[in-house]
This record gives structure tokens, sequence and C-alpha cells, in this order.
């Protein structure tokens, strides 16, 4: 047995020593009697109250834990139980004077008594629960306000307000103050949403079916979905059950964005994730016919460019001379310099990747590398987005450390 397997269960006993200890050290600090009343007097007389604020106690962590699978928020939301954990932390402070108040008993008594309850000084457990106010109030006032990012309008269904702060952002692509990527970028909020909060997109739809950020969003979160059901690994390892849910979170996904493409006259992330519905599965007929529809409604969109190039690597659905050509294309059809760039960084990208796999690593490094010297002005994002090779091999081989700090 390895030192790794037993160290959790080392580490157990350790800490177990350590609060006997800590534990025997603090219990020569517990009155053994107050006013004329031993421990085990002031614990019996000030029962009612001790239960009372244990039970609290007991009912507040439980609600901190149900509220993410009853009241459907994001496991990444502090707050509901950051409210829950300090209050259940501090609550005895409120309680063990009321009880004790209410049944006409000494509070001063009552609050010795729960330190004896807990087998601590008084000033030891009192201090404890104190520090739980600052976390209950500060945690209140974060759940209290009124919440500006984009998921959580989604998940308190502020629908008008995510409306507004959609429509601002495509007002400012439209005008030229955010790129097509930086748009994109921004709906990465809505990545890995909580399954009950489809309601909330479906309440959204249902409520504003002429909404063309309601289609885009709810298309958006099937398209992320399918991806992570897909996962990063070969399609062919997928079972079949796998693969039929992909399909249908494609099919939403597409159905949803077809009907947005009517409500807005520069739907770049609707053709962006139709690109992807055809792209996962290899239809090659309908991601060429998204891609010249998109070329027509939306031109010159990197964004748009970028996608059609990924799903044109040999790994997808297409070929290295497809790549090629695909670059030649977009340098005919007048798409800047710039652009034309960005294509080949995802080319020298892909081929680095492929090199990398035959167990070339020499030739694959340099020409991951060169991928990320032509993309290196486009920012982390265009890297993020469009440069996959880079961004898995960056910190895993020497030759590529010098990108590592960059990711």
């Amino acid at each position: 047995m390895a030192f790794g397997d037993i160290g959790p269960i080392l580490s157990g006993f350790a800490g177990a020593a350590a609060a006997a200890w800590l534990s025997h050290r603090l219990s020569r600090w517990i009155p053994e009697a107050f006013e004329g009343k031993s421990g085990v007097q002031l614990v019996q007389h000030h029962k009612f109250a001790i239960r009372a604020a244990n039970a609290i106690t007991l009912v507040s962590l439980a609600g901190g834990v149900a509220a993410y699978s009853l009241a459907g928020f994001s496991r990444h939301d502090w707050r509901p139980f950051g409210v829950c954990f300090g209050f259940a932390l501090s609550s005895p402070l409120l309680v063990i004077p009321l009880v004790s108040a209410a049944l006409g008993r000494s509070v001063r008594e009552g609050m010795v008594a729960f330190a004896v309850s807990q087998k601590q000084p008084p000033l030891v457990i009192y201090g404890l629960l104190i520090l739980g106010l600052p976390l209950f109030l500060v945690s209140l006032a974060k759940f209290m306000e009124r919440p500006t990012d984009l998921r959580a309008l989604l998940i308190d269904k502020n629908f008008a307000a995510l409306e507004s702060r959609l429509q601002g952002l495509q007002d400012q692509y439209v005008r030229g103050e955010l790129t097509d990527l930086q748009l994109r970028s921004r709906y990465r909020a809505f990545d890995r949403l909580e399954p009950s909060h489809e309601s909330a997109l479906d309440q959204w739809v249902k409520g504003s079916p002429q909404s063309y950020f309601a289609h885009v969003t709810r298309g958006y979160h099937y398209r992320s979905q399918a991806f992570w059901t897909r996962g990063a690994g070969l399609a062919r390892d997928l079972s079949a059950g796998q693969w039929e849910q992909v399909q249908v979170q494609l099919k939403a996904a597409a159905q949803d964005m077809k009907a947005s493409l009517a409500l807005d006259p520069r739907p770049v992330l609707s053709y962006y994730v139709l690109i992807d519905t055809a792209g996962l599965p290899c239809e090659r007929s309908s991601l060429d016919e998204y891609f010249r529809q998109a070329a027509v409604s939306v031109p010159h969109s990197k964004l748009l460019f970028n996608r059609q190039m990924h799903y044109l690597k040999p790994r997808w659905c297409g070929s290295n001379a497809e790549m090629e050509q695909f670059i030649a294309q977009a340098g005919s059809s007048g798409m800047s310099a710039e652009a034309v760039q960005q294509l080949r960084a995802i080319a020298e990208d892909d081929l680095g990747r492929t090199l990398l796999d035959a167990n070339l690593e020499e030739q694959g490094v340099r020409h991951v590398a060169r991928g990320a010297e032509l993309g290196q002005p486009y920012g982390a994002e265009f890297r993020r987005e469009s440069l996959f090779a880079l961004e898995e091999f960056a910190c895993k081989l020497p030759g590529l450390k010098q990108y590592c700090a960059k990711a």
C-alpha cells in the first residue's frame, strides 16, 4: 500500500488527536458551577433553550445545503450557504436569551449552560458564535443585492433586465465597440447552467417568443450541454445513449437558432451555434450551407470563419488541403490580413497537434509554437477559442513552457 493511499487516514487521526488535545486543554476553563448551580444542574435547568438553539442550528445548516437543489441556486453561488451557515453559527446568541427570558429564567445562566453543554469555555464558544454575525450579514447583503451579471439575471428570472443587457451587448457589437469574439465570450456566462435553470429559459422563450436573445440564450445552452455530454474524447468512445443525447441537444439548439435568424439583422451568434450543430456530428452539407448563409448575413466575421476552419480540420470533417484552400478563399473574399493570420494560426496549431499525436514531439512543438506566435496579438480569448493544442500542451511540454504563463 502506498503512502498516498493511507495519507487521508493518517491526516484524520492527526486531526482527531489535535482536537482531543485542544479539548483537554480547554476543559479546565469550563465552569463547574455558576451562581450556586453545578454544570449538570445548569444544563438541566436550561435544556429547552439549549435544545432550541441546537435544533435551529441544524435546521439552518440543512437549509443551506437543501437550497441548492430545492431553490435552484447554482452550486457555484456561495451566498445561500453563507447566509444559512452564518445564521446557524450565530443563532444561539439570539435563541438562548429569548427562550430563557420567555421561560422566566436567567439569561446569564442560560448562556453559561449552553457553553457547558458544548463542553467549551464561555469566552471560546461565544467568540466563535460572534464570528458568525459578519458572515451572516455580509452574505445576506450580497444575497439581497439586485443581480447584475447575466447568469444571475437568468437565475433570478429577471428577463427584462437580461434582455436589456444582451441588447446592449448586441448594439455594441453592431457599432464596432465589441468584436464578434468578445460578444461570443459574454455568453460563456451561460455555460453549464444547472438543469433546474432550463425551466427559466423555457419560461423566457414562452413569454417572449419573438425575443432574439431568449432563443439564442436557450440555443446556446443546448449547444453547451451537447459539448459537455460529448466530452473531449473520441466520438467512437461514446455509448449509444450518450450520442443519442448529444443529437437531441444539438437538434434543440438548431431549432432555437433557426427561429432566431429572422429576429435580428446581425445574427452572428445564431450562425456560430448552427455551425457547431452541424460540425459536431460532421454533417458536412449542413455545415457548408450554414457557413454560406452566414457569409451573406454576417459577412467578414472572423468568429464564423474561425469556427468553420475548426471543423475543416482532418480530425473533424475536412483535410489539410481543405484548410489551405479555405485560407486562400478568405484572402480572396476580402477578409483582412488579421483574419487570414488567425486562420493560419489555427492551421499551424492543428498540424502541431497531429504531429504530437504521432509522437513527433519536436516537429509538433515547432508548429504549435508557430501557431502561438501568430495568434499572440489576438489575446487570450482567441487562444482559448481556437488554439486547442496550445491550450492543452503549453504547460505540459518543455518546448512550449514559455507559453504556459500566458494561459
